[in-house]
């Protein structure tokens, strides 16, 4: 935009604010912006553009031009302070003109400053980069790179700390693998171990299992034959002993052959002792037989002596009873004559019925007793 026509736009929203046409101008003319010297410093920032960080002529310019409008602005922002004091609306056009200065100035201002540092920019946004690459590449080998300060590291310094910590992560990576390949190791040692000791644990439990059954089938077969377990001794039959060792610890073929004997000797002594039972039985009986018959012929003359000893008796015991009866003949006369005269006495005259009654009851007694007397005698005599 050209000064008169930035002044012409200036003026109509001055007039559109009720200032004076007049006024206006000699407001512009008291700011002398953006149209006098500070307009030529503005179309002169704008012009101004460094193209490579050799180009320092550009740079200083651009330098010198910013400090000329920065004073130019300062003097504007002075002027501002100055002519809002008048009055209100006069004020509002001060801010007017200066906002409008102001947004003229200040992107050349800032345009001018980037071209100044134009070369600190691109020497910063290269450290940036380096930095973003850098931290990338050490983020490869290492988990926190701000322990690093790698920023304004020089390059063959870098490359050296680079070469350190991709060592230090070759070697962790390589501990760690040997480490787990060790643990891998053990797991498998440790298992390939359980496997050989469950193996044999199992066949110690199995050839266990096997020497029990044949201790069991040797008991049983030693039971069959009659022998009985006696503790510490083992088991016997009689005299004849097998002891636990030898049950343990004897091969099939003596075992066997053992059994066999033993077999053989307790089958010869169960013979002899049947035959001998048998004896024995047959003697028994004959004994119990002639003692029967002893018995027997005992008891009949035992039968026949006391039924002559019995009818003995009788005859005795008749004679002694005829005896008796005939010597107890005169004696029983006597008694029953003496009871016959016990009930012959008269009672004397009673007169009262009590003592009628009384001798009624002594009748009656008397009666019983006299018949009791009469069995006695005939009963003993």
């Amino acid at each position: 935009m050209s000064n008169q026509s930035t002044e012409l736009a200036i003026i109509e929203q001055l007039g559109s604010n009720g200032m004076e046409k007049t006024a206006a101008q000699q407001l512009l003319d008291a700011y002398g912006v953006p149209f006098t010297e500070a307009g030529k410093l503005i179309e002169q920032g704008r012009q101004i553009v460094v193209q490579d960080e050799s180009d320092t002529d550009n740079m200083a310019l651009a330098r010198k031009t910013r400090l000329e409008l920065r004073s130019q602005r300062i003097a504007i922002e002075k002027k501002h302070d100055e002519l809002k004091a008048d009055s209100l609306a006069y004020g509002k056009a001060v801010d007017l003109v200066q906002r409008v200065a102001l947004e003229q100035i200040k992107p050349v201002e800032e345009h001018l400053q980037l071209q100044e540092k134009f070369a600190e920019v691109q020497q910063e946004k290269r450290r940036q980069e380096t930095i973003n690459k850098r931290t990338a590449e050490l983020a490869k080998y290492v988990d926190d790179v701000s322990v690093y300060n790698y920023g304004d590291m020089g390059d063959d310094a870098f490359a050296l700390l680079i070469d350190q910590v991709r060592d230090a992560k070759e070697k962790q990576i390589a501990a760690e693998k040997e480490a787990a390949d060790k643990a891998e190791q053990e797991r498998r040692e440790r298992e390939e171990a359980d496997k050989l000791a469950r193996v044999k644990a199992e066949a110690e439990l199995a050839a266990e299992r096997e020497r029990n059954q044949k201790k069991l089938e040797r008991i049983s077969s030693l039971s069959r034959l009659g022998f009985s377990f006696v503790g510490s001794d083992g088991y016997k039959y009689d005299e004849l002993q097998v002891t636990e060792q030898f049950i343990n610890d004897a091969s099939d073929e003596e075992y066997a052959a053992r059994v066999k004997s033993l077999d053989e000797v307790i089958t010869e002594r169960k013979e002899l002792q049947k035959q001998a039972a048998e004896q024995e039985a047959a003697r028994v009986k004959k004994i119990e037989e002639q003692a029967a018959a002893d018995r027997a012929a005992a008891e009949k003359a035992a039968a026949e002596k006391k039924a002559a000893d019995d009818a003995a008796a009788a005859k005795a015991k008749a004679e002694a009873d005829a005896a008796e009866a005939a010597a107890a003949a005169p004696d029983k006369e006597k008694l029953l004559q003496y009871v016959e005269q016990i009930g012959s006495v008269e009672f004397g005259e009673v007169t009262t019925e009590k003592g009628k009654a009384v001798e009624a009851r002594i009748a009656k007694h008397l009666a019983t007793s006299l018949q009791a007397y009469r069995d006695l005698i005939a009963k003993e005599l």
